[in-house]
């Protein structure tokens, strides 16, 4: 029986690779920097006025 599936098996492994390049390459020519956030800062001010930028 294992000797039947082995055929299969490396079909499916090849194109489970291939995907896994697929996405990689995606990643790499995003350029990596799509999981960080730009961060906007506002102003305020304390109670005492003191004001911070």
């Amino acid at each position: 029986m294992q000797r039947k599936l082995t055929p299969m098996r490396t079909r499916f492994k090849e194109y489970e690779d291939k995907r896994v390049e697929e996405a990689q390459r995606q990643k790499d020519s995003k350029g990596g920097s799509s999981n960080k956030t730009k961060m906007i800062r506002e102003p305020f001010s304390f109670e005492d006025g003191i004001v911070c930028n």
